[in-house]
């Protein structure tokens, strides 16, 4: 059984990696005002936007720093310990993201952008909250079906990862429509 364990709670650290990866790479940048005001130029509000989603992804990049470090002790803990950390680490930040990200009012134009930014935060906290469930019923029960855990993880990480590949597009777009040439620095760097 505790191989078992061991191995679901390899697998949802890989997951994580997985997922939190999944919409770019390390910030960088300075932060600003999460409020866009209104009297900017379309290319002004789209460069303002961007910078104001600086800090949500500086608390995501915290994210993964922490369950990429946890993956070096996954095979040292148990279950128990896993959904500790999952509770105590990780959903904190998680919330702490989307709590920033619902303080930032986007322009007219990334409205629909903002929405799908949204959504991806709200996937990303579904999955760690499954995590957490199967945690704690592997700890208690005992039992563990790895085909149907691993199944569910898997549509969760596709449905994180689909999500973000549609909000970059997206954005994109919108920024193109904005007037921007080219996208901001900061963002840019998040998006490689």
């Amino acid at each position: 059984m505790r191989t078992t364990l061991r191995i679901v709670a390899a697998a949802a650290c890989l997951a994580s990696l997985a997922l939190v990866g999944a919409c770019g790479s390390k910030p960088t940048g300075t932060t600003t005002s999460a409020a866009v005001p209104p009297t900017l130029t379309r290319q002004s509000q789209a460069e303002t936007y961007c910078k104001a989603l600086i800090p949500v992804y500086r608390t995501e990049w915290a994210l993964y720093v922490k369950v990429k470090r946890f993956r070096s002790v996954v095979e040292t803990t148990n279950a128990f310990s896993f959904a500790a950390r999952i509770n105590d680490s990780f959903l904190p930040l998680s919330d702490q993201g989307r709590t920033r990200l619902a303080a930032i009012t986007p322009p007219p134009l990334f409205r629909a952008e903002h929405r799908r930014l949204e959504r991806v935060f709200a996937l990303q906290s579904d999955f760690l909250y499954f995590l957490q469930d199967e945690m704690q019923r592997a700890n208690y029960t005992g039992t563990v079906d790895p085909t149907a855990f691993f199944a569910r993880a898997d549509r969760y990480v596709a449905q994180i990862k689909a999500a973000c590949r549609v909000w970059e597009a997206s954005l994109r777009i919108a920024l193109k429509r904005s007037g921007v040439k080219k996208t901001p620095r900061p963002l840019r760097e998040l998006m490689a």
